[in-house]
């Protein structure tokens, strides 16, 4: 067994910390973002929402599925997601074989 040494323990904790300081920066804002959406408006803009929601509600998304407008662009963004990654899939093949044979 290798033994560490002072210096690789001080490297460790030193990573630990700050990888969990960006993990942290990364997902607080994603899931304040999901809270908010179940949270009551009001609460939210007030400041009141913070860690844990409240009144929960799931009008904003009653609101949003019933928007045709909303549903249009989830299908434009699907069809244009398929139609993209099988062009760009076509076009690497396409290159490969090309290359290969020179």
């Amino acid at each position: 067994m290798i033994k560490s040494q002072k210096g690789d323990k001080v490297f460790d904790i030193v990573n630990i910390v700050l990888l969990g300081v960006i993990t942290f920066m990364v997902l607080y804002p994603l899931y304040f973002v999901l809270i908010a959406s179940i949270s009551d408006p009001d609460l939210v803009n007030t400041g009141k929402v913070v860690l844990i929601p409240k009144k929960i509600t799931f009008m904003g998304y009653v609101r949003v599925f019933q928007d045709g407008e909303i549903l249009t662009g989830y299908r434009n963004t699907i069809f244009y997601a398929i139609t993209g990654t099988l062009i760009n899939l076509f076009m690497t093949c396409k290159r490969q074989v090309f290359f290969y044979e020179f």
